[in-house]
């Protein structure tokens, strides 16, 4: 975990501006970490922003060493790198997405507000009862159970922010979108939803139409992957 050679540290607070979570702090003329607020993202130390090299990372042991999820560069804990599946929004290269299906992306804790554990598992349970598929290789997925559970030693952890990926029939959405805003009331954090879904030949984007029937405001916006930086299939 993130902490302070106190020897080090001239308290000059160039470092607090650089926490996420407002868990660095100065007493007495020092800089601190709260353990509790920590989120373990390492951006204070990667940012190497101490000119006095105060900051440095302790190894943390289980269950808090879950908590360095927040770390996109840090793949040990869940084998995975990153917050969420690797390519699942570019649909043309996964095929993940299929006809009459839609994804959804649900994005919590960010900006700057972290999430605890506890409330994820509300979440992706709430996804999970009314159908949803939710996406193996995911760093979440491999925190839970198939039923959205959470070991209790892990629930009050907290961590920067951590994405549920899933996916379920485009007739489903319907109740998907009541479920989450059924669930949003019972967390304490702020979560953004995405919706993923095919275009189809004669360029209609149906996920879209069953969101304006719902009345909902969205943003549309695609990814492509041209394909660059993958190596060649062999045959």
């Amino acid at each position: 975990m993130a902490k302070v050679k106190k020897d080090l540290c001239t308290g000059c607070g160039l470092c607090l501006p650089y926490c996420t979570v407002g868990a660095i702090i100065l007493v007495d003329g020092k800089a601190i970490v709260d353990e509790d607020l920590c989120v373990e993202c390492e951006v204070c130390i990667r940012s190497e922003v101490c000119p006095r090299k105060a900051l440095f990372a302790s190894q943390l042991l289980y269950p808090k060493s879950i908590k360095v999820i927040s770390n996109p560069s840090v793949t040990k804990v869940t084998g995975i790198p990153g917050r969420g599946t690797d390519e699942v929004k570019t649909n043309d290269v996964t095929g993940r997405i299929g006809r009459s299906e839609v994804g959804i992306c649900i994005d919590m804790g960010r900006p700057n507000t972290g999430v605890y554990l506890r409330d994820v598992e509300k979440v992706a349970k709430a996804l999970i009862k009314v159908g949803v598929k939710i996406e193996k290789e995911n760093p979440c997925t491999a925190l839970m159970t198939e039923n959205g559970e959470f070991k209790e030693e892990v629930k009050n952890l907290r961590v920067l922010s951590i994405i549920i990926e899933g996916k379920t029939n485009l007739e489903n959405l319907p109740s998907v979108v009541e479920a989450l805003k059924f669930v949003e009331k019972k967390v304490d954090t702020v979560f953004s939803v995405g919706v993923i879904g095919r275009v189809e030949p004669d360029g209609t984007l149906p996920v879209l139409e069953t969101l304006r029937q719902l009345k909902i405001e969205v943003r549309p916006n695609s990814k492509v992957n041209v394909g660059l930086g993958r190596p060649l299939c062999s045959r």
